[in-house]
């Protein structure tokens, strides 16, 4: 017990990696998530530039963002499956949901919801080389 408290049912994220992945694949199908071929350098300096723009009354046309947000939805499904099947580098592509680029919270700019990383998930080993985040899980 942790101050007086004991845990009904401890669960891993990682247990629902399967419903997580088709969470993803919905949001994709529904235009509300692009993949990205960003570099955390890229992102880091787009929402800079969004947070500047945001900052500023005046018109939200031409707002920052990735190249790749307005892919059409059957490239995005095609792209998420390749991530998956490890087709990818870990940091050439990545899953972002499509978040309001006109907040004055750079936090809500596309937040990154799938990475990728070549290590063994200590729960499930290999299976998996795409990781949902921390953002994302926990909001699902």
């Amino acid at each position: 017990a942790w101050l007086g408290w004991s845990p009904v049912k401890v669960t891993h994220t990682s247990q629902y990696f399967e419903q997580f992945y088709h969470f993803a694949i919905q949001l994709i199908k529904e235009g509300k998530a692009y993949v990205c071929h960003q570099t955390g350098e890229e992102i880091k300096s787009t929402r800079e530039q969004a947070l500047q723009k945001a900052a500023d009354p005046g018109s939200v046309e031409g707002q920052p963002q990735s190249p790749w947000r307005d892919r059409p939805v059957e490239e995005n499904l095609r792209l998420f499956e390749e991530m998956r099947q490890g087709r990818f580098e870990a940091g050439e592509a990545a899953l972002r949901l499509k978040m309001d680029m006109t907040s004055k919270n750079p936090n809500m700019y596309d937040q990154i919801a799938y990475r990728i990383k070549y290590v063994p998930h200590p729960h499930v080993g290999d299976k998996w080389c795409i990781y949902p985040t921390y953002d994302f899980t926990h909001c699902v």
